[in-house]
C-alpha cells in the first residue's frame, strides 16, 4: 500500500541576488512543518520543464521523500530578472541562492546541488564561492574547465560544439518565449 504524502509547490519564489538583481525558482516541498534538506537545481533552460526534459530526479518524488527541491531560472534567462552571460554571475549567484535556501523557514540548512551540463557548471561555480551551507555536488556530464573543457579543445576554439550548443540550448528554445508579447 502506498502512503500518500501531501506536498507544497511554490512557483516564481523571488530569491534576491547581492546586487539586487531578483533571480525566480520553483520551490518543491513536503507540506507537513518541518525544516528539510535542500536540492537545488540551478538551469538556464528553463525552470518549468526541469522535470521533463533534463532532470533524472523527479522534484515531486524528491519531496515526498523528505526534501525540498529548488529549481531556479539563472541570471537573465526565463523568469530571472538581470542579463545573461554563460558562467560571468554563476558562482555570486549559486552562493546567494544556497545561501538564501538554508535560511528558507522550511530549510535545514543543508543544501545540496544537482545537474547535468550547465547545471553541473553551475554547481562547479557555486562551490568556488565556498557558500557554508554548500554539502554537496552531484554534477553530471559536465565540464570542470571551462575554456579547455567547453569552448575550447586542445587549444582551438570548438566552433562546431559552441555554435550547436547556443543555438540548440540557448537560443531556439527561447524565441517562442521572446515572441510572446507578455514575455510569458
Amino acid at each position: 500500500m502506498r502512503e500518500t504524502v501531501r506536498l507544497t509547490v511554490e512557483r516564481d519564489v523571488a530569491v534576491p541576488m547581492r546586487d539586487g538583481t531578483v533571480l525566480y525558482a520553483d520551490v518543491y516541498r513536503p507540506a507537513a512543518a518541518g525544516r528539510y534538506p535542500v536540492i537545488l537545481l540551478r538551469t538556464p533552460y528553463n525552470k518549468a520543464f526541469a522535470r521533463i526534459a533534463y532532470l533524472q530526479l523527479d522534484p515531486m518524488r524528491a519531496a515526498a521523500r523528505g526534501y525540498a527541491l529548488v529549481i531556479q531560472d539563472t541570471r537573465g534567462r526565463y523568469a530571472s530578472g538581470g542579463e545573461f552571460y554563460c558562467f560571468r554571475a554563476e558562482a555570486d549567484d549559486g552562493y546567494d541562492t544556497v545561501e538564501w535556501a538554508a535560511a528558507a523557514p522550511w530549510a535545514d540548512g543543508n543544501v545540496g546541488m544537482y545537474g547535468a551540463s550547465y547545471m553541473g557548471a553551475t554547481q562547479w561555480l557555486a562551490a568556488l564561492a565556498r557558500p557554508p551551507h554548500l554539502r554537496c555536488l552531484v554534477p553530471i556530464v559536465t565540464a570542470s574547465d571551462y575554456h579547455e573543457g567547453w569552448t575550447y579543445q586542445g587549444g582551438a576554439f570548438s566552433l562546431g560544439f559552441n555554435l550547436s550548443w547556443t543555438l540548440s540550448s540557448l537560443i531556439l528554445p527561447n524565441l517562442a518565449h521572446l515572441a510572446l508579447p507578455s514575455g510569458e
